[in-house]
């Protein structure tokens, strides 16, 4: 595993078809680019996740988001591009959106980072993300270098040396089209 506080390097290996874990506002996350079905395979394996579930996708901007969601009106884009706190809105997915991306939902799940280690990630990849909480599904995400070290050292490709946010709980998660808080 390739430890580093460098997000082009990590975006390369990433740009490879690399799994990385890097930091998010309250825990470490794992990802991927979210074009590569392949890693993405490798990832739910990792995780031991349902494929029914889908994933977050994580990006810097929202218009990295445009070839996986329809078209947001200008109130929704300014709706998810004003969010004070992290928030992860659940969107209606393309047709042509991976299954593995959206799972059994006609939905996908969309974040704009606000954690600044994740904006440069982000900036540097050029493309969205995976964002997947670092754990076995079920158990307690790491927080830590170390925690990422001890669990993941011989399965990732990369770690994003830098510390998560201060938040305490994960991102909210709000349906766009309803307005229903899933998670708050």
């Amino acid at each position: 595993m390739i430890i580093s506080q460098n997000p082009n390097t990590l975006a390369s290996i990433m740009q490879q078809g690399g799994i990385i874990a890097y930091p998010t506002q309250a825990v470490f996350g794992l990802g991927c680019r979210a074009d590569n079905e392949t890693t993405i395979n490798t990832l739910l394996q990792l995780k031991q996740r349902s494929t029914d579930k889908g994933f977050i996708l994580l990006a810097d901007t929202l218009e990295r988001f445009e070839h996986y969601i329809l078209p947001l009106s200008s109130s929704d884009k300014e709706q998810i591009n004003q969010a004070k706190r992290a928030t992860t809105w659940l969107v209606s997915a393309k047709a042509t959106t991976s299954p593995l991306l959206t799972g059994k939902y006609s939905t996908l799940a969309i974040r704009i980072t606000q954690h600044p280690a994740t904006v440069a990630l982000c900036k540097a990849v050029k493309h969205p993300i995976i964002s997947t909480s670092a754990n076995l599904s079920g158990k307690t995400p790491a927080t830590t270098r170390q925690e990422i070290i001890d669990h993941f050292n011989a399965t990732l490709d990369g770690l994003y040396d830098h510390s998560i946010g201060l938040a305490k709980q994960p991102s909210r998660i709000i349906d766009l089209a309803t307005a229903t808080v899933l998670r708050d």
